[in-house]
């Protein structure tokens, strides 16, 4: 893992159980506010911005699932 994953913060889960959806939409505004994607394409793009997923739809999470 890179130095800049290290200093991301880290989302737990409060129970476990599985992933039943992400929202894609909310995900992207996140992404709009970090400048990781644009909006308009004269908007600049940071490089070093960026979201990390390190789960899917139907993916077990909850502390006892969590790496």
């Amino acid at each position: 893992m890179n130095d800049r994953h290290e200093r991301s913060p880290e989302i737990l889960e409060a129970q476990a159980g599985f992933v039943e959806r992400i929202a894609t939409d909310e995900i992207g505004i996140a992404a709009l506010l970090l400048a990781a994607d644009r909006e308009k394409k004269e908007d600049r793009v940071s490089p070093g911005a960026g979201l990390l997923l390190h789960k899917k739809r139907g993916d077990a999470v909850g502390h006892s699932f969590h790496r």
